[in-house]
């Protein structure tokens, strides 16, 4: 996101944050909570979502959620089957997800999220 958005990865988080949100782009976990031995994704359990029904109704300007990965994608339509704007998967950013390499994950993002910035 920071270099679709012109800004810094070494950011400090809060900055970060304000960079997105100056962009219109909202920063939101799928899940409230969960446990998860260790950090991969399928180590998952109990989780909780957070309270994207509420995100959407208290922000109706939103037009796409833009889901970071698998898992997080996973999540929302279990908890949230019918939400009535776009959702789309998009490759995780994460080192870890190796599937892809950074530049074609980058140009999925962009894809995306090109055209609402």
């Amino acid at each position: 996101m920071g270099e679709l958005c012109h800004f810094s990865p070494e950011l400090p988080y809060p900055e970060r944050l304000k960079a997105l949100t100056s962009h219109k782009v909202a920063l939101w976990d799928t899940l409230q909570y969960c446990e998860r031995a260790g950090s991969l994704d399928t180590a998952i359990a109990k989780p909780e979502p957070n309270a994207i029904k509420d995100l959407l109704q208290n922000n109706p300007c939103i037009e796409k959620i833009c889901c970071n990965g698998t898992a997080s994608h996973r999540y929302l339509h279990r908890f949230f089957p019918h939400i009535a704007i776009p959702v789309v998967q998009l490759p995780s950013t994460s080192p870890a997800a190796a599937r892809m390499r950074y530049p074609e994950k980058l140009e999925c993002w962009r894809a995306e999220i090109q055209p609402f910035l």
